[in-house]
C-alpha cells in the first residue's frame, strides 16, 4: 500500500511523524495475517506431499525430547505408575521403585535396629565389636586399652591366667603364689615340712607314705580304741591302718602289710596295697624306699620306725606282726589263723624295725595273745 494512497494530499511529514506512521502500519498488518491464519486452521489441509501415511493408533514422538504423548502412558489398575519415567525436559530416566524401606547397616556410623553400638570402626579389639555390639569382659574379646586379658568362658577357671573382672590378678593357677586347697597341696618352690620333698606341678612329689602303728595288736588284730566294725582277719587289719592315718588326715587308702594263708589275691600284702613306681617315705619325710621295686628287691634305705603320728618309737627295733616275705607275698607260715585267734596256742610270724630283709621276715613267730605293731602303707585308691 503505497502511503500516498492514504495521504492523497499531503503536505511533506517530519521524519519522525513518519517513523510513527510506518510502525502502524506494519502492525496492523501483521495482526490481519495471524487472523488468517486462524480461520485457514479450522479447513482440513489439503496434502500436496503424495500419498498419505497410514497410522495404526501410536503416536509419533517428539523428534527434540524422544517423548511419547502423554495421552498413551501405560497406567496400572491401582493408578500407581509402573516401570521408569522419562523427564520430558532433560530427557532422564529415573528408575521407581515399591520397596522404600531400609535395613540397618552395621559400621555406617548410626546405632539402629537391634544395635548396641557403631562407631564406623568395628573391630575385636575396639568398644564396638562385629555384629555392633559393646565390647564386654567375657566375650572372648580384648578391649585394648580396657581389659588386661579375655578367655571368655574360661575367665575365673582355675588353671586360667585370666580373673572374672579380665585381670590377672584375680585369676586362680598353679605358680601364683597362692595355694588353691581345692586343686593344689604346694606352690612351686616350697618343700614339704614333714616330707621334705619338693614342689611338683602344685603337688607334693610323688611319694606314698609308710608308718608303722602307733600302738600294738594281738593276734586277732584287737586293740583298744579303734572300732572293729564286724570286720576280721586282713580286712580289720587294714581297717586299723586306716583309721590311724585319718587321725592324722593323711590321704589316700592304707593298708597293712600283713598276709595270712588262705590263698587268693587278698592273701597278700603286695596285692592289697598295688605299690607303685614313686619313692616312700615316713611322716617325719625320711626316705624308705626310692620305688616300690626297690623296696621289694632291697628292704627298706632306713628302719621304719616314725609312726603316724611322726613320732619315732621310744624304743627300737621292736617286733611286727608280718607273715609276709621281701616281695610282699605270704610266707605260708604261722598266721594266729588268718589272724583272727589271739590266743596262746597258736602263733604268729614278725618281722623286726630294721634295715635289711629282716625288716619283714625276722623268721621268728610269737604267741598271738601277744601284742606287737605292723606296717601301713599307703596304696591304690
Amino acid at each position: 500500500m503505497d502511503i500516498l494512497t492514504i495521504f492523497p494530499h499531503h503536505r511533506p511529514m517530519p521524519s519522525t511523524l513518519r517513523i510513527l506512521v510506518l510502525a502502524s502500519i506494519a502492525l496492523a498488518c501483521k495482526k490481519d495475517a495471524e487472523d488468517d491464519s486462524a480461520s485457514d486452521s479450522s479447513n482440513p489441509p489439503t496434502s500436496t506431499a503424495g500419498p498419505e501415511t497410514e497410522t495404526f493408533g501410536e503416536t509419533e514422538p517428539d523428534l527434540s525430547t524422544g517423548s511419547t504423548d502423554p495421552d498413551m502412558t501405560e497406567t496400572t489398575g491401582t493408578g500407581s505408575t509402573s516401570g521408569d519415567t522419562t523427564d520430558a525436559d532433560t530427557g532422564t530416566t529415573d528408575k521407581t521403585t515399591d520397596d522404600t524401606s531400609s535395613e540397618p547397616m552395621c559400621n555406617n556410623g548410626i546405632v539402629e535396629g537391634d544395635e548396641e553400638c557403631d562407631d564406623m570402626m568395628v573391630s575385636f579389639n575396639g568398644p564396638c565389636i562385629p555384629g555392633c555390639l559393646n565390647n564386654i569382659c567375657g566375650d572372648g574379646h580384648l578391649h585394648i586399652g580396657v581389659e588386661v586379658c579375655d578367655e571368655g568362658e574360661h575367665n575365673g577357671v582355675y588353671g586360667s591366667q585370666c580373673g572374672f573382672d579380665c585381670t590377672e590378678d584375680t585369676a586362680e593357677f598353679c605358680g601364683d603364689e597362692v595355694v588353691q586347697e581345692e586343686y593344689e597341696d604346694c606352690e612351686p618352690g616350697d618343700i614339704h615340712d614333714d616330707y621334705h620333698v619338693d614342689c611338683v606341678g602344685c603337688l607334693w612329689a610323688g611319694f606314698r607314705v609308710v608308718f608303722v602303728t602307733s600302738i600294738p595288736f594281738d593276734g586277732a588284730m584287737n586293740t583298744e580304741g579303734l572300732s572293729n566294725d564286724g570286720k576280721s582277719g586282713l580286712a580289720r587289719a587294714d581297717l586299723h591302718c586306716q583309721q590311724l592315718a585319718d587321725t592324722q588326715d593323711l590321704s589316700g587308702t592304707f593298708r597293712a602289710w600283713l598276709s595270712d594263708n588262705n590263698g587268693g589275691d587278698s592273701s597278700s600284702a603286695a596285692s592289697r596295697i598295688g605299690g607303685v613306681e614313686m619313692e616312700y617315705r615316713m611322716p617325719n619325710g625320711g626316705l624308705i624306699a626310692p620305688s616300690w621295686s626297690y623296696l621289694l628287691a632291697n628292704g627298706p634305705l632306713e628302719p621304719i620306725t616314725y609312726t603316724e603320728e611322726g613320732k619315732q618309737l621310744n624304743e627300737t627295733p621292736v617286733r611286727v606282726w608280718s607273715n609276709t616275705n621281701g616281695q610282699g607275698e605270704s610266707l605260708g607260715s604261722d598266721d594266729c589263723a588268718g589272724w583272727t585267734d589271739n590266743g596262746p596256742m597258736t602263733g604268729g610270724r614278725v618281722g623286726i624295725t630294721v634295715e635289711g630283709e629282716q625288716w619283714t621276715d625276722a623268721n621268728d613267730a610269737r604267741l598271738c595273745n601277744g601284742s606287737h605293731r605292723y606296717y601301713c602303707f599307703q596304696g591304690e585308691d
